[in-house]
């Protein structure tokens, strides 16, 4: 089962609040129970567009703040490659 995860931060580059940090616990949860995770977060200075943290992959992209479904319409190719079983 793939599982993508969209949030406006992972708790990874710089000062986060409690999305980064739940984005991040429940990231490593699934992957831990051998689910492939995918997250998909704007990108912050220094990031690379791809990372792979704590056995689940980090997709950044460059951009704003994602505020919502349609923020991520641009994100649609990334969306489509992922190929997720389930998206949250």
């Amino acid at each position: 089962m793939r599982v993508c995860l969209m949030s406006p931060e992972i708790a990874a580059h710089g000062v986060v609040g409690g999305f980064g940090v739940m984005t991040r616990a429940l990231a490593w949860g699934l992957s831990n129970k051998g689910i492939e995770v995918y997250v998909v977060v704007p990108r912050k200075p220094g990031q690379k567009p791809i990372e792979v943290i704590d056995n689940f992959i980090v997709v950044s992209y460059p951009g704003g703040t994602y505020t919502g479904v349609r923020t991520s319409i641009p994100c649609a190719p990334i969306f489509k490659l992922i190929d997720a079983d389930i998206y949250h």
